[in-house]
């Protein structure tokens, strides 16, 4: 039961059928209403501390540690809760500052983000992940291992911190080096 319920995220976020479009179908919606091609998807983007914090995500979500699997998946979950609420003002502000979208065009580039807000899908996959660890602990006739929750969270933030570090930095020498050009221009 633990498992079926935990698979309830995974089917969503894996296929989000929304409005006939898949998850992925959104997202390259969202990401091609900012850029002219899908460059953005080549390899030379992908920064090594994100690859590897993905894989780390998918080793412990497919592990023989089940509670270690709920807990990444849970982790996940209210991560991109808060995430994607940030994201969806960021980026609402900054098609109003920077793009000339119409409103349709504006809702529509928006999709991505919103459908994991407006209905609450990342909070709902969050409960549904608690009720998948409570289930299992029942199952199982154990209890929950908070020092093992709070050390894999902790592990979590610093792994994710890492990325955004690299990401940070990476884009400071893309400004800095665009400044440049523009001084000697």
């Amino acid at each position: 039961m633990a498992g079926a319920l935990n698979a309830e995220t995974s089917y969503e976020d894996l296929g989000l059928d929304y409005g006939g479009e898949t998850h992925a179908q959104l997202y390259h919606r969202f990401a091609g209403g900012f850029l002219d091609d899908d460059s953005w998807q080549l390899e030379q983007y992908c920064l090594p501390k994100a690859r590897e914090f993905k894989q780390w995500i998918y080793q412990n979500m497919v592990v023989n540690d089940i509670p270690k699997g709920l807990f990444t998946n849970m982790f996940s979950e209210i991560y991109n809760h808060g995430e994607y609420t940030i994201a969806l003002k960021a980026f609402s502000d900054l098609i109003d500052r920077h793009y000339s979208f119409s409103t349709a065009e504006k809702e529509q580039a928006l999709t991505y983000i919103n459908v994991h807000v407006a209905d609450e899908t990342e909070v709902d996959h969050f409960l549904v992940v608690v009720k998948a660890l409570n289930t299992y602990c029942q199952g199982t006739n154990t209890s929950i291992d908070y020092q093992q929750a709070t050390n894999l969270f902790v592990e979590y933030l610093n792994r994710l911190g890492g990325v955004m570090v690299d990401f940070t930095n990476m884009i400071s020498q893309e400004i800095h080096a665009n400044e440049l050009l523009i001084c000697a221009s």
